[in-house]
């Protein structure tokens, strides 16, 4: 009765989590109202929950990955972060400098890692001039 007047983020995760553990019944009703009274937060989240997170921050920001996290029950910025890797080149406005070409370069093509630097194979470098009338 209390599944069908409250809505209960990611309730698959908890049947499977409880499932796999092999609960009784019992424990997992009780985890299942636990969820509702909002005193218990599954975590571990599929691969599908970090593309709707990323997807959320592209085109929304901060606020709407906010909004999708606290109602939906998805991962936070800082969770995304230890599970993908960001990477940002930098337009160059004007003629490029040898500094801002190697800059863009390292960015993408290593990544910074807590033991070593991790190389990343098979680049393509595109480059395209943009005229603009003054």
């Amino acid at each position: 009765m209390a599944l069908s007047e409250h809505d209960v983020p990611r309730i698959q995760h908890i049947l499977a989590v409880a499932l796999k553990r092999g609960s009784l019944i019992r424990q997992i009703i009780n985890t299942l109202e636990d969820a509702i009274a909002g005193t218990y937060h599954p975590r571990g989240y599929s691969g599908d929950d970090l593309d709707i997170v990323i997807l959320a921050y592209r085109l929304g920001g901060r606020q709407l990955l906010y909004a999708f996290s606290h109602r939906l029950g998805l991962p936070l910025l800082r969770t995304l972060q230890t599970h993908r890797t960001f990477m940002s080149i930098s337009p160059t406005i004007g003629s490029i400098t040898a500094e801002q070409f190697d800059a863009n370069i390292k960015t993408l093509i290593l990544i910074p890692s807590q033991s070593a630097v991790i190389p990343r194979w098979g680049h393509s470098i595109m480059m395209d001039e943009i005229a603009l009338e003054e």
